[in-house]
């Protein structure tokens, strides 16, 4: 009977925390499956704190593997892959599906957003790239958002959760900033922030602070804005 090896699971894992999800979140569990000639194994991924879930099995009478995926408020997917890599693949891009749809708040639900319109400019298809940053942007990027977290921990007086909520959203987005496109990564950015208000209860101000002083300081990598701002501390 056909089974997921050691090696392969270790694969799963690692492929849900290249998309950014916490394998911690998850949970993988096996169902036997009937038919007429065989019984067959089933391996089902479930990310607890979104419901979403997604499924491995061998095709029957080939030697590729189905797998088929669904997301809370997102798509469904389903392909017959003939590659480990393949499979890899597909649950990388189900991984970041998950991540977008748990950490994004929906635009249009009404709820009073920070409002930073240099974001929905960058994020124009007609004004924005979606390239991968250089690894120095990349840096610059994790010194802006180091440097906003210390302005945040000067300049207001917080609790230790909103402070540890603050950190952890940035502590992602530097993270993301090494896998996604710039434009996928600014609307991630601004969707981590404006979570931490609606979820953690951060006050809106602090989150209009971190969002426009690191945008302001990033600002030339996505091609509009002037020079980036000195951060004092």
């Amino acid at each position: 009977m056909w089974d997921l090896t050691r090696r392969q699971r270790n694969d799963i894992f690692d492929a849900l925390k290249q998309g950014g999800v916490e394998p911690a979140a998850c949970e993988m569990s096996t169902a036997l499956m009937s038919s007429a000639q065989h019984a067959r194994k089933r391996f089902v991924v479930r990310h607890r704190p979104s419901g979403s879930r997604l499924t491995i099995r061998p095709r029957e009478g080939s030697e590729r593997l189905r797998v088929t995926s669904g997301v809370r408020d997102g798509p469904d997917m389903e392909s017959n892959e003939a590659t480990w890599d393949q499979v890899l693949s597909h649950i990388v891009q189900w991984a970041e599906e998950v991540a977008y749809v748990t950490e994004t708040p929906d635009f249009w639900d009404g709820v009073p957003l920070p409002q930073v319109p240099d974001i929905m400019a960058a994020t124009d298809p007609f004004v924005g790239s979606n390239a991968p940053f250089t690894p120095d942007e990349q840096e610059e990027i994790a010194r802006r958002l180091d440097e906003v977290g210390q302005l945040v921990l000067d300049q207001f007086d917080l609790t230790s959760e909103e402070l540890v909520a603050i950190s952890r959203r940035l502590d992602h987005a530097e993270e993301a900033s090494k896998r996604l496109g710039r434009k996928d990564w600014l609307m991630l950015f601004y969707g981590a922030m404006v979570s931490t208000a609606m979820t953690d209860g951060v006050p809106p101000s602090v989150i209009q602070t971190v969002l426009t002083t690191v945008l302001h300081g990033i600002a030339h990598i996505f091609g509009f804005g002037g020079p980036p701002p000195i951060i004092s501390s």
